[in-house]
């Protein structure tokens, strides 16, 4: 017997399995958290412009300054976007893009189960941010909820839906499997100045390590546009 199989058969006795996966957990999530540091130290020398700092209050609100600078750079006040919006919950965020785009020819999706989160992240258990499987009261016609798992409605959406605008993709749904799903599924629409957000990128397990899988990947080009909140809400540029 090898001794691989024999340390194998001792952990099986003593059924310590259980500790050694919490172990590696903490070891992976130090790891990753020490690749966004490097990461964003690199971003932060290079061209990203950071439009606040993390110890200022109303830290919420910090996101709206990041949406204004995009709107503002990129003078999307009248012009025509497609804005794609991957959990949608309460609808606070669709319905600033709503109304701080007025051309008519927008249009606004918003994918979201309504039922909260599908699996556990973080400390927050399934069917956290769940709906109860109502959408947003938002009162405009251009604006569109694809009701559903991102993997039953999202491959099958490009086909009905041409994207030939500017595309915005803001993704806030949280999972690693999810961000990375949504990821993967959008990079054949993703073209040449069309936009990525991220609402929880500092969250190193999950957003963060799903945009670095997928780049890496998908051998993706962007540039950093902007982020508040020392990274957690942050922009980039397909390039």
């Amino acid at each position: 017997m090898s001794i691989q199989a024999k340390t194998y058969k001792a952990l099986l006795k003593l059924n310590r399995f259980k500790s050694i996966q919490n172990i590696t957990q903490k070891i992976n999530k130090i790891t990753y958290k020490v690749k966004f540091e490097q990461w964003y130290h690199d971003m932060l020398h290079s061209d990203l412009y950071s439009l606040t700092d993390s110890s200022k209050p109303n830290i919420y609100k910090h996101r709206y300054k990041l949406y204004n600078y995009i709107v503002d750079s990129y003078s999307l006040k009248d012009t025509p976007i497609t804005y794609i919006e991957f959990g949608v919950y309460k609808g606070e965020s669709m319905k600033w893009w709503v109304d701080n785009n007025l051309n008519p020819e927008s249009t606004f999706f918003g994918f979201d189960t309504f039922e909260g989160l599908p699996e556990k992240w973080g400390n927050r258990l399934a069917g956290t941010f769940s709906t109860n499987g109502n959408t947003p009261e938002i009162r405009d016609k251009r604006v569109e909820f694809v009701v559903g798992m991102f993997q039953d409605t999202l491959p099958g959406f490009f086909t009905k839906n041409t994207v030939k605008q500017r595309t915005l993709l803001h993704l806030d749904a949280d999972l690693y499997s999810s961000t990375l799903f949504v990821l993967s599924n959008c990079n054949n629409i993703l073209k040449k100045g069309d936009i990525l957000l991220f609402d929880e990128f500092t969250d190193v397990k999950h957003e963060f390590r799903a945009f670095t899988d997928f780049a890496s990947a998908f051998n993706f080009k962007y540039k950093p546009i902007a982020s508040v909140n020392r990274g957690e809400q942050i922009a980039f540029e397909v390039i």
